[in-house]
């Protein structure tokens, strides 16, 4: 199998694909394991797109592209140019089902029109600055140290269903906040930082690389797209969009969604150490390159399943333990 391009119409052969190691940006292949090491937003942020199109998500993300000539890459990333992309496309993006693979589809992004040009300058003008306000460190440290000084009460004085729910809470506000911009490359100018922060995902049960394949790399590309966007598919349990087949029970969505919420983190314990280890996550391939950080992913698994299960189980062995567990 090839790759097919429903823009050009053309199958190349497997010797044009892809590889791992490299991705696509706009007309051209470039060399991304060479490219990562000096990348300057850091290596991990790359890693999850070896092998596959990340055109949208260059012109996307990199202030600098809005004021370069149309279609072109910055000089950094021109040092690494290996050969023409595999699939005739000019400033376009075709969409993606799997690494190397293009869905066939007639839809195209126009990423370097003077529309989107214009937008993004006057995004950049209103958004001058980058990375976290003093007020955001603050409330990070707040919402660290309360964390910690929960779970470490819990495991001397013994944990409690109001503790349980404290945490919860608490875990809500880290990967809504710290998580979600950290994993986003977006707190810190300093790449390792990010990195570190990112793994509170980690710690409150997620996964930092997962989440970054599901948010970054799929569901900001293809925003509400039905059966891509991996963060719209509620269906048949809820429904979110106007044109979808209503039931008769989402009618009362409103309420029991927020329960169903609650299992969440028991999905992610059974489902996220299967992604980690075969590499493979909403029906799409991770990218090799972040072998070594799916392995770090299962050692914090580990911790999570040491300090949040087995030490309060074994050290508090009564119901209330797994009542505030549960909670």
């Amino acid at each position: 199998p090839g790759i097919e391009a429903a823009a050009s119409g053309k199958v190349l052969t497997d010797g044009d694909s892809l590889r791992d190691t490299e991705v696509i940006v706009g007309g051209g292949v470039y060399d991304l394991d060479a490219f990562k090491l000096h990348h300057p937003g850091g290596t991990t942020f790359l890693q999850i797109f070896g092998g596959k199109d990340a055109t949208l998500h260059y012109y996307s993300y990199h202030k600098h592209t809005a004021f370069l000539p149309r279609g072109e890459v910055s000089k950094l990333l021109r040092k690494y140019y290996l050969r023409p992309a595999p699939v005739e496309k000019q400033y376009g993006y075709s969409r993606m089902t799997g690494p190397g693979v293009l869905r066939p589809s007639q839809e195209r992004y126009s990423l370097d029109s003077a529309a989107f040009r214009e937008l993004r300058r006057r995004v950049f003008q209103a958004l001058p600055t980058t990375g976290a306000t003093p007020l955001y460190w603050l409330k990070c440290a707040f919402l660290l140290a309360v964390t910690a000084a929960v779970e470490v009460s819990g495991l001397y004085c013994g944990p409690t269903i109001l503790s349980g729910m404290l945490l919860g809470y608490l875990y809500a506000m880290i990967g809504l906040n710290i998580q979600h911009d950290a994993n986003h490359g977006a707190l810190s100018s300093r790449s390792s930082v990010n990195y570190l922060l990112g793994l509170t995902q980690d710690y409150i049960g997620g996964s930092s690389l997962l989440w970054r394949h599901q948010h970054v790399l799929l569901h900001h590309v293809e925003t509400n797209y039905e059966d891509v966007d991996p963060d719209r598919g509620m269906q048949p349990v809820a429904t979110v969009q106007p044109h979808e087949r209503a039931r008769p029970m989402h009618r009362h969505q409103w309420w029991y969604i927020w329960m169903l919420l609650g299992l969440l983190p028991a999905k992610w314990m059974i489902q996220h150490p299967v992604d980690l280890m075969t590499l493979r996550h909403l029906g799409q391939d991770v990218s090799p390159l972040a072998r070594k950080e799916a392995i770090l992913a299962m050692a914090l698994r580990g911790f999570l399943l040491l300090r949040f299960y087995i030490l309060p189980l074994y050290l508090f062995p009564r119901w209330l333990t797994v009542a505030s567990i549960l909670a």
